[in-house]
């Protein structure tokens, strides 16, 4: 699947990073229990793929919120 978020066309695709990175910044295996875990997930992804670590989990919500 494509999407376009912040200015750039993304593919997302599975990536053990993105899981390694949301266990790593929420101490826990990724559950779908919460909005709060969904929106770090997709965090995860977003940097996993595109390789932007620049992007905080604050501003990535903001663009999430436009």
């Amino acid at each position: 699947m494509k999407i376009n978020f912040n200015n750039r066309e993304i593919e997302f695709k599975f990536k053990f990073r993105a899981d390694m990175l949301f266990e790593d910044k929420r101490g826990k295996s990724f559950e779908a229990k919460s909005i709060t875990d969904w929106v770090t997930y997709f965090w995860c992804y977003y940097i996993a793929l595109t390789k932007d670590h620049s992007l905080t989990l604050e501003e990535f919500e903001d663009l999430l919120d436009e």
